[in-house]
């Protein structure tokens, strides 16, 4: 019995340490956010993308886009896209990450601005993946180098086929650093899109030019009816004259 109890006892001993390491040694693999306005908080280190989006449905789109465009220069900031006509635009503004929060605080008091929606992406994964794959590849091509240029021994046919090796690690390292250059982008820089609906600005004037319209087919048809309205009443006085003579 005491046997089983002092095994017991080293068995529990052996666990502590254990325990505290996998708790020392814990990394969050999703950044927190916090609930009030600010999209950009501190995500230990992780990587991440910001996508937000708006409507906006207010009364002067022109005043408002312009407005957008001069606040977002000033950050150094740039539109990527844009779409415009009569009823609706599109504009997606490119937005440096570290002036996120600042550039949400001046959109969110724009009056007529709504439907705010973010959507974040933890891209730390492939970005740590692509920086690992570019220091492989720029170490082996060093490698090659290296022998190219040291070894002096080397035949013509050596000297080719190293020379292809590094070629095919210069291809495969332009492709990496596509996805490399991608996602860095795509991390400095967020992505806000804003919708604007112009059909409530537009309807009082689409009205005046209604009745414009109607007023200027009125007046033709006056203008026009006018020389026969004269002389019907020519005609009319002409008549009634000579019917009250007769009787």
């Amino acid at each position: 019995m005491k046997k089983r109890i002092i095994f017991i006892l080293l068995f529990i001993i052996l666990l502590i340490p254990l325990a505290s390491c996998n708790s020392g040694n814990s990394v969050a693999t999703n950044p927190s956010y916090n609930d009030d306005n600010t999209v950009v908080v501190d995500t230990n280190g992780r990587k991440v993308v910001y996508h937000v989006s708006y409507v906006y449905d207010g009364n002067d789109s022109k005043t408002t886009i312009k407005n957008i465009k001069d606040y977002l220069i000033s950050i150094n900031g740039y539109i990527s896209y844009s779409r415009d006509s009569d009823n609706t635009a599109s504009y997606t503004y490119e937005v440096p990450t570290d002036k996120l929060n600042e550039f949400l605080d001046y959109i969110d008091n724009i009056s007529g601005i709504g439907n705010k929606s973010v959507y974040t992406n933890d891209v730390t994964s492939s970005y740590d993946s692509n920086k690992a794959k570019i220091e492989r590849l720029e170490a082996r091509k060093k490698i090659y180098q290296d022998e190219l240029d040291n070894n002096t021994s080397l035949t013509l046919e050596q000297k080719l086929q190293i020379n292809d090796n590094i070629n095919q690690v210069d291809n495969e390292l332009e492709q990496v650093y596509l996805e490399y250059n991608r996602i860095s982008n795509d991390i400095d820089y967020s992505t806000v899109n804003i919708y604007y609906n112009k059909r409530n600005e537009n309807f009082g004037s689409n009205f005046g030019n209604v009745m414009l319209s109607v007023l200027k087919f009125v007046g033709i048809t006056m203008a026009i009816s006018a020389p026969f309205l004269v002389a019907g009443g020519i005609v009319l006085v002409v008549f009634r004259k000579k019917k009250s003579k007769e009787e």
